[in-house]
């Protein structure tokens, strides 16, 4: 799986978008069982620290499956020269597929972190993940 990170500014964070859903990228994945697609954290690059679990919430359900979201203490990657190996807690996105299904599916998520919100920066942030059932 990819490791890559697109990063947000909100408020005094960083907001890290879906690391394996890159913009137009169809992910595969195994039919049968649940694969991360998707993962990020909010964090202060001053002290390496996680700034909050976000609220999560599916906004466009995929019509072949289920998405889920789980908080999971990890450790920041090389990308993260400042914070490199130090923990992090992250909010990994889940796709299952329906028993016996092959093909492409897709939703769309979204998060929301109240305590970094200012101004205009409110709400629910979405992004989609599209994913090919093999």
């Amino acid at each position: 799986m990819r490791s890559h990170f697109l990063g947000i500014t909100i408020a005094a964070a960083t907001l890290l978008a879906p690391f394996a859903a890159l913009a137009g990228e169809t992910l595969s994945v195994p039919a049968g069982r649940s694969s991360v697609v998707g993962g990020f954290n909010v964090y202060n690059p001053n002290t390496c620290g996680t700034a909050g679990k976000p609220q999560m919430k599916v906004h466009s359900a995929p019509a072949h499956g289920s998405v889920s979201f789980k908080w999971v203490l990890t450790k920041f990657s090389d990308e993260f020269t400042v914070c490199k190996g130090k923990p992090a807690h992250s909010m990994l996105i889940i796709y299952t597929p329906h028993k016996g299904f092959h093909g492409q599916d897709s939703f769309t998520w979204g998060a929301r972190f109240e305590s970094h919100e200012v101004g205009s920066q409110t709400g629910y942030k979405t992004a989609e993940i599209t994913v090919n059932v093999k």
